[in-house]
């Protein structure tokens, strides 16, 4: 009997649509647009990015149980938000930023700031305790879904690297120039946009294997 090739194929298929409407959010934005740059702040590339993570948080949603996993979504819609820049949008300071609480703003944005960095930390602490061996062990043994996490994961970790270039190694001594500068947040919209990808690749990719392992042996 030939080997389906649908099990391994289903999170590429996955990716390639995430992939088709991130081309189809920047499409319709530069025709409505079309003087402006698709990688500006609000952007066709950054809308793009932050709609798909409506992906995987409906795969975490549909394929799991929320009442244990809700630390999944929050984190994902978190990720969203901050991409659409919600976390600084609604108050003076950034709610994710020492700022809010060290300069003078109102005590209802203190308040805010602390409740939504403890619920995240909260969260991130739930979600590595529960599923952080797991992941180490997919990861060593070459799981799909530990793999593009794994990637999603690196992808994050360089666009907060290069988020601000010129800012981050100023202290250092070390000037940038406009241009290194202005290029460094062109690649840094583009990188974010596979975060999601591989984070709903990772989910399709999690659903499977689970949805394998729940089948009885014959």
């Amino acid at each position: 009997m030939t080997p389906s090739l649908s099990r391994p194929a289903a999170p590429l298929v996955a990716g390639l649509l995430c992939l088709l409407v991130a081309a189809a959010v920047i499409v319709l934005d530069a025709v409505l647009n079309p003087a402006a740059p698709s990688l500006r702040e609000g952007g066709g590339v950054e809308s793009a990015s932050a709609l798909l993570y409506a992906v995987p948080i409906l795969l975490c949603l549909t394929g799991g149980n929320l009442r244990r996993n809700w630390m999944t979504p929050l984190l994902l819609a978190a990720m969203a938000l901050r991409e659409l820049d919600a976390d600084k949008r609604f108050t003076s300071e950034g709610v994710l930023g020492i700022k809010i609480l060290t300069h003078d703003t109102a005590l209802w944005e203190k308040v805010l700031g602390l409740v939504v960095v403890v619920t995240l930390l909260a969260a991130l602490w739930l979600l590595l305790r529960r599923y952080g061996r797991t992941f180490a062990a997919g990861v060593a043994s070459l799981r799909p879904w530990a793999l593009y996490l794994a990637g999603g994961l690196v992808l994050a970790a360089v666009t907060k690297s290069i988020d601000g270039l010129g800012r981050k190694l100023r202290p250092l001594g070390i000037d940038v120039s406009e241009a290194v500068n202005s290029n460094a947040g062109r690649v840094e919209e583009v990188l974010e946009l596979g975060i999601p990808v591989l984070l709903a690749m990772s989910a399709v990719a999690a659903l499977g294997a689970a949805s394998r392992s729940a089948r009885p042996h014959r």
